[in-house]
């Protein structure tokens, strides 16, 4: 977890299944002023990216 430039960042990784090789690297990055999201997660042969924003309830 590092806040940059006001965004928070998180980084990960997720090993999944045990036996499959399904693991992923993960980022998300929040903006502290507007709250819009953007991840990205990738692994073998597969990659996402996704768009959204916390909002205040």
């Amino acid at each position: 977890m590092e806040l940059v430039d006001g965004k928070l960042i998180l980084q990960g990784a997720e090993d999944g299944y045990q036996s499959v090789r399904d693991g992923l690297g993960w980022t998300i990055t929040i903006a502290e002023d507007t709250g819009r999201v953007v991840m990205t997660a990738s692994g073998d042969k597969v990659a996402f990216v996704v768009f959204g924003a916390c909002l205040p309830q």
